[in-house]
């Protein structure tokens, strides 16, 4: 595949099989803003909803999940979304829980609002947001380095598999499958209501 003329990146990382990914359902903190990254926070009665209606989708979709890898991000909103999913579905599965499917650090900005790090650091919030691929929040990661991660966990795909992720992961695996411009990706948006399906080069919201 070629690069994007738009952007003049390249897609650097193709799937041997078809994946579907679903970012965690909401947590207090995304509803206030709050930075997560490495903090273990649960779901909210709205993320509860959300995991079940993927679920509902994932169910007239044809898929034999059964067959399907599911692999999970070891934080709590992830395996609790996997949890719902997993029940609603009626399928006996175990998850693949891997640490390379966290979220990326935010260092000491986690459990800032993004208006206190405006307020607090607003010529490092700049830069990280123009160039988070190669620059990183205080003692935190890099979008760069995550995408390696996810580089590093995709050369393990041995059949179709569900993630269970989060939204930098998406962005850094979105970056590398569809050769997305880096500058400005954490201004990609990532929904918690659908999620993607990642086939041939192609991505589908779902």
């Amino acid at each position: 595949m070629g690069a994007d003329p738009r952007t003049g990146h390249r897609p650097t990382l193709v799937l041997r099989h078809r994946l579907y990914f679903l970012r965690h359902g909401e947590t207090d903190w995304n509803l206030a803003h709050r930075l997560q990254g490495d903090t273990d926070i649960g779901l909210n009665d709205t993320g509860r909803r959300q995991a079940r209606r993927h679920a509902q989708v994932m169910a007239n979709l044809g898929e034999d999940w059964a067959g399907f890898d599911f692999a999970v991000s070891p934080m709590l909103r992830t395996r609790e979304t996997f949890e719902i999913m997993r029940g609603e579905l009626g399928i006996d599965v175990e998850p693949r829980l891997d640490t390379r499917l966290r979220e990326g650090s935010f260092g000491r900005w986690e459990g800032w609002t993004w208006a206190e790090v405006i307020e607090r650091e607003p010529d490092n919030h700049a830069i990280w947001i123009a160039e988070c691929w190669d620059r990183a929040p205080h003692g935190g990661e890099t979008y760069g380095s995550v995408a390696e991660r996810v580089r590093e966990w995709a050369k393990d795909m041995a059949r179709p598999t569900v993630v269970v992720s989060h939204g930098g992961v998406s962005r850094a695996l979105r970056a590398i499958y569809q050769g997305l411009e880096r500058r400005n990706l954490a201004s990609l948006k990532v929904s918690q209501k659908r999620f993607m399906r990642l086939d041939g080069g192609a991505v589908d919201l779902l």
